[in-house]
């Protein structure tokens, strides 16, 4: 499918912006590994939902902004995309996450820790 410059140009922004898709779920990801104090195991499913959600974004990307066509200005849009999240807002959004996580986790061994709950799993 030929496409004309100003296309190329939408499809270069549609991955730019699959790329800052990619990095905002790899880092809330991070951040449930982090803030769950995850091992061995929970880090390898969440690896794995991670490559799941970017086969689903760059597959996405590509069917909706190529009609599936694999083309290399496209493929360049991922990793400045992944690039511009990362300088601009990955901190941020850690601190967030973490906090949020950390927050669910307490709450979740508040809740463990009740008398009744006690009881139940003896």
């Amino acid at each position: 499918m030929l496409q004309t410059a100003a296309g190329q140009a939408q499809a270069f922004l549609a991955a730019v912006y699959g790329g800052v898709a990619l990095g905002l779920c790899y880092d809330v990801l991070r951040a449930w590994r982090v803030a769950m104090r995850a091992g061995r195991g929970m880090t390898g499913v969440l690896d794995a939902v991670f490559s799941l959600c970017a086969l689903g974004i760059v597959g996405g990307v590509l069917w909706l902004a190529v009609g599936g066509e694999v083309r290399a200005y496209v493929l360049a849009g991922f990793p400045v995309g992944a690039a511009l999240y990362a300088a601009a807002l990955s901190r941020f959004i850690m601190k967030v996450f973490k906090k949020l996580f950390g927050l669910i986790r307490e709450g979740f061994i508040r809740i463990a820790s009740l008398p009744l709950i006690k009881r139940m799993f003896r």
